[in-house]
């Protein structure tokens, strides 16, 4: 978004573009790490020494809770990255700016 800014884009614009630049690669990584943690945090697994489906082992109690600590952790980051941080972002460089247009105002 800052480039895209230096570039002369519009702030609307650039926050726009700047989240669609993110918004598959923050996405995808996120997905996959959560489908990925599932099977740690509900118990159920595969046993591929007798080629069968296990539920609750002794593991998955010492393991579930991180696993569904980290995945509600990154449920909770993507969307404070794609949506809380542009957001902010362009609240305060709309700040900014109308603090320079002021500025510039008192001082001509």
């Amino acid at each position: 978004m800052n480039r895209l800014r230096k570039s002369g884009r519009p702030l609307r614009e650039a926050v726009i573009e700047g989240g669609a630049t993110r918004f598959a690669s923050v996405l995808l990584t996120a997905i996959t790490a959560m489908i990925g943690l599932l099977p740690i945090a509900t118990g159920v697994g595969l046993d591929f020494l007798h080629f069968g489906v296990v539920t609750r082992s002794e593991t998955t109690q010492w393991w579930a809770p991180m696993a569904w600590a980290i995945f509600w952790g990154l449920l909770f980051n993507t969307l404070l990255v794609l949506v809380v941080t542009p957001t902010f972002y362009y609240a305060w460089e709309n700040w900014r700016d109308k603090a320079k247009a002021r500025k510039q105002k008192k001082t001509a």
